[in-house]
Parts: structure tokens; sequence; C-alpha cells
């Protein structure tokens, strides 16, 4: 019980750096939970009290609420061991589950996009429309050399077919050629 009352005296000076001090307090609070083996500080409502205690007097002594920074850093340290927490069956495990920044950021690296998850069938098939490539200057020029040799072949082949012929006339046995 001696410990949790070593720091629930907390005072903060208005004409100097309260800001400082009250991020000093912040600070011990963190490395007297990190280096101290005895439940005092390590229990959670302890915690919770020194918290509330350091809030309540530096919105008291100062009159307005502290640095979002330093709030949450108070927060991290109300929720250590759900942080710290490095099970990788954390969110199967437990009710409700938070995670860090680390294993937030390990989650998303793993996690597919939703547009992948539309395109992609449960068979591993990609069904996204297909886009046509463009074709490069070398393609395109190559197939407009082809394309015009089979049209010039083409023409050849129709103006022999359509040309005047001579009518070839069989009469019985005979053979007769008009033309």
């Amino acid at each position: 019980m001696e410990e949790q009352t070593k720091y629930t005296k907390y005072i903060f000076n208005i004409n100097g750096d309260y800001k400082t001090q009250f991020e000093t307090y912040v600070n011990m609070l963190i490395t007297s939970l990190r280096e101290s083996d005895s439940s005092a500080i390590s229990n959670r409502d302890v915690r919770a009290e020194e918290i509330k205690s350091l809030t309540d007097a530096y919105v008291r002594t100062v009159g307005e609420r502290p640095e979002p920074k330093q709030l949450e850093h108070l927060a991290d340290l109300m929720l250590y061991e759900e942080l710290h927490d490095t099970h990788p069956d954390k969110m199967a495990r437990e009710e409700y589950p938070i995670m860090s920044d680390h294993q937030l950021s390990r989650r998303h690296s793993g996690e597919v996009s939703m547009k992948v998850a539309e395109e992609y069938g449960v068979d591993r098939r990609n069904y996204k429309p297909p886009v046509r490539r463009k074709r490069t200057r070398k393609e395109t020029w190559q197939i407009d050399r082809d394309a015009k040799s089979r049209n010039e072949e083409r023409r050849k082949v129709y103006r022999e077919f359509t040309r005047v012929q001579a009518v070839r006339v069989y009469n019985g046995r005979e053979l007769v050629v008009c033309k």
C-alpha cells in the first residue's frame, strides 16, 4: 500500500512549466510499471486510481485538459496487458481484443484489398474482365504490312475471277468457245 500512496500526491506549479511536470509524472508512472515486480502498480485497479488522481489534480490545478499525446500514453498504460500480449491467436481467445499498432500493421500487411476479392473466385481463378494492351509501333507497322500484302493477293485473285473471259459451251460432243 505504501507504493500506491507514493504517487498519489501530484503538485503542479501554475507559474512554471506544468505541461512538462505532467509529462514527467506520466513517464514516472510508465517506468514504475515496467520496472516494478510488486502488484501495486501492476494491478489494473491501482493504475486506474493513479491515472484518475493524476488527471484530476492536473485539471483542478491548471483548469484545462492535459495534452492529447499524454492522455494517449495514459490510455496505453491503462491497457498495458492487452497491448503487450503478443500471442498470435489473441483475436480468437479474448472476448474484446485490443491490438497494438505493431499487431495492427502486421494484420493489415496480410490482408488483401476488396478489389482483389471482387476479381478472384473461390477456385483462385482471375475473373477480372480482360484489358487489351496497347500495341507497339513496330507491331502496328508489321500488321499493316501483312494486311497490305494479303489485300494485294486478294485483289489479284478477284480481278482474275471477274475479268471478261471466253464462254465455253458444250454442245453434245463438241466444245464451242465464244468470245
